[in-house]
């Protein structure tokens, strides 16, 4: 509904008034006020922004005209009116098609199917940001160098029968039937049936509907069972109606989002455990996310490292006061971004410590895994939030996944992934 003068906007009020006296008087039909001021108050928010922001529309669709070396449109010639008429009606089919098809442009476009009844008042509810959108259709016309007074009057023309198309009597007109869209067909697209809100785009020319595969003839009472958007209520008020489809659809978005992160994370899982297998680190290396470790009474926890990155696992050969070692070092950030290391090691030898060597197999194989945990959190394929590495102060080993080291109040280390 784009630069309707003073005279156009009280040519529809009048309408609407009229209506609703007609249902009142002579149909006895219930006439649901708050909903017809709620469609009011939509169109009074886009009349508002059109006098912030449509102001110097003119003076610039005048100045891209203007600039244009296209063909002399004389504003006596009929064909001048023809071509501008029947480009408006094309543009905006093509622009409320796609609003049916484009998950941003049906977010807007959306606030004007969440009417339940046919009203002419319908007509005004139209998306407050939408009017952006909207204010681009006519651009082309300057392009090719209509002039804006014609162009103004097409527009003003193809919204007074917008408006029309609302009515809530599902009219017909006979005589230009198959020609013309009429309120029969327009009752047809604000039905709650996803399939007929996919039909009847057009505004004034069935052409583009019929063109576009989208035309669909009205049949019997002409009249839909229900209206609207079906399992969605209507909201009650302008700043609701704008604001609901916007989150709906942000939330959907990001609801699809989550699901494509996760088919594609069960992917790289599936391949990084044949990896895994191929490089002889084995399928367990894909443990769950957080591991149960049970200590000897007495265990004193005396230091945990709590890696939220792991930038570097490095494997190491050498020697210690226990005897020959191996050296897992892994490097990362902490929770608050600092760098730390954390360094573990496990006899690989004959060790010199008798405790220390009657655990030496089990030592080995949990080391192993504590590097197959910190490889899985490395590559950002586990569910885990942190890898954390802590050590115990006990004389005897946890009862699984854990390793001891130090000939000094042996050292029981655990890996796990929180």
């Amino acid at each position: 509904m784009l630069f309707e003068g003073n005279k156009i906007s009280i040519l529809m009020a009048a309408a609407i008034a009229l209506e609703i006296i007609w249902r009142l008087n002579f149909r006895k039909d219930r006439v649901e006020f708050r909903r017809t001021l709620t469609h009011l108050g939509c169109g009074f928010l886009v009349w508002l922004l059109s006098k912030v922001f449509a102001s110097s529309f003119p003076f610039h669709y005048i100045l891209l005209q203007s600039s244009q070396d296209t063909w002399d449109w004389r504003m006596r010639s009929p064909w001048t009116w023809v071509v501008c008429l029947l480009s408006v009606d094309l543009l905006f089919y093509l622009w409320h098609r796609a609003s049916h098809s484009l998950g941003l442009l049906w977010s807007l476009h959306q606030v004007h199917h969440q009417g339940k009844t046919m009203e002419l008042s319908l007509a005004l509810r139209q998306p407050t940001l939408g009017f952006f959108t909207a204010g681009l259709l006519i651009l082309p016309l300057a392009w090719l160098g209509i002039p804006w007074e014609v162009t103004l009057a097409c527009v003003t023309f193809h919204s007074l029968w917008d408006f029309a198309l609302h009515s809530h009597l599902p009219i017909r007109l006979p005589v230009l039937s198959g020609l013309v869209l009429d309120p029969a067909h327009h009752h047809l697209h604000h039905s709650d049936d996803i399939d007929l809100q996919k039909s009847n785009f057009g505004v004034i020319f069935t052409l583009w509907d019929r063109l576009g595969g989208t035309y669909r003839k009205p049949e019997g009472s002409h009249t839909p069972a229900a209206y609207g958007l079906r399992h969605e209520s209507e909201p009650g008020d302008p700043i609701s109606a704008n604001l609901k489809p916007v989150l709906i659809i942000a939330h959907e978005s990001t609801r699809r989002m989550k699901m494509k992160t996760r088919r594609f994370k069960m992917i790289e899982k599936t391949t990084l455990s044949a990896l895994l297998l191929l490089t002889g680190l084995g399928l367990d290396a894909l443990p769950a996310k957080a591991g149960t470790y049970t200590f000897s009474s007495g265990a004193t926890a005396l230091a945990a490292n709590t890696f939220t990155t792991i930038s570097s696992i490095r494997t190491d050969v050498g020697s210690d006061d226990i005897g020959t070692i191996e050296w897992l070092t892994i490097t990362g950030t902490s929770a608050n971004g600092a760098a730390q290391t954390a360094t573990l090691k496990v006899a690989i030898g004959t060790p010199t410590n008798a405790s220390i060597a009657t655990m030496a197999s089990a030592r080995n194989a949990a080391l192993r895994n504590c590097e197959k945990k910190a490889l899985l959190f490395k590559s950002g394929l586990s569910e885990a939030d942190a890898f954390v590495v802590r050590s115990y102060g006990s004389l005897t080993p946890c009862t699984s996944d854990c390793f001891s080291y130090n000939t000094s109040g042996i050292k029981v280390i655990s890996c796990s992934l929180e």
